[in-house]
């Protein structure tokens, strides 16, 4: 019978995302993400059956079931035919260097993990902020959920040009998800994102962003515009990210080469 490794420390976690108005099965998965991608639970490990989770966490079967299976949809746990489900290799949608939520871990010295799992992608249409800045032809949209460090989430919406920058339209949406967008810029046409205008200001968020980030109607966010250039002058991407309330300080960037605290 395989055992759960540091029962305990995981019941710790679990009672971190436990709290009221939150569903249990999602708050079973966050911890379960939470102890892959802190190393605690080490890549390929084999879990313990669903019924042996039952017994050992006060949750019933069917909602760690329901759990288990947006962990295999978001593919954090991979299932094999008669041998069981194992964590996933690979750092679970960790985001390299991202530049637009550097949020500064305890240290002073780093930045908080961003885990990054796209939600949609589309073809624009309509009029918007985004249309004024990188125009209405070609111009897919992309929405992600930002996980920051397991300590609350934010949401990203980017407009981009995919006739010049095809490899949006061609990427699934799991390979999407945990890329820095910039680095698939610089690898689809060698150009490196320029300057950077930046617009920041409290506000709430429309509905539908607050049932993604799960949190309540009265809850300000930050709303971060961003218009991304090549150059000096070349626009190449919008963004809007929705950042809710938190003690946590961002470091902004000045434009597409500040390395900030990676440096």
């Amino acid at each position: 019978m395989s055992k759960l490794p540091d029962l305990k420390d995981f019941l710790t976690v679990l009672n971190k995302h436990l709290r009221p108005g939150l569903p249990k099965y999602i708050a079973l998965r966050d911890a379960v993400i939470e102890m892959a991608s802190s190393g605690a639970w080490p890549s390929g490990m084999r879990l313990m059956t669903e019924a042996q989770w039952a017994q050992e966490l006060p949750i019933s079967l069917g909602t760690i079931q329901r759990a288990f299976r947006m962990l295999v949809e978001d593919g954090v746990i991979l299932r094999r035919q008669g041998q069981g489900s194992f964590l996933a290799s690979g750092d679970l949608g960790r985001m390299h260097a991202p530049l637009h939520c550097r949020f500064i871990d305890d240290s002073g010295q780093a930045y908080l993990p961003v885990y990054s799992t796209v939600l949609s992608k589309e073809l624009a249409r309509g009029e918007g902020v985004w249309a004024d800045h990188v125009g209405k032809k070609d111009i897919y949209k992309i929405d992600r959920i930002l996980d920051i460090g397991n300590e609350f989430l934010a949401h990203s919406s980017f407009w981009i040009n995919v006739q010049k920058f095809t490899e949006f339209k061609k990427l699934p949406l799991k390979k999407l998800s945990g890329e820095n967008f910039k680095e698939i810029i610089w690898n689809n046409t060698h150009q490196p994102v320029g300057k950077l205008v930046q617009y920041l200001e409290m506000k709430l968020p429309p509905k539908h962003i607050q049932q993604k980030l799960k949190i309540k109607p009265s809850v300000v966010c930050q709303f971060l515009q961003v218009f991304a250039y090549i150059g000096q002058n070349q626009p190449l991407y919008y963004q809007e990210i929705w950042i809710p309330f938190n003690s946590r300080k961002l470091d902004l960037a000045s434009d597409g080469r500040d390395k900030g605290l990676y440096r």
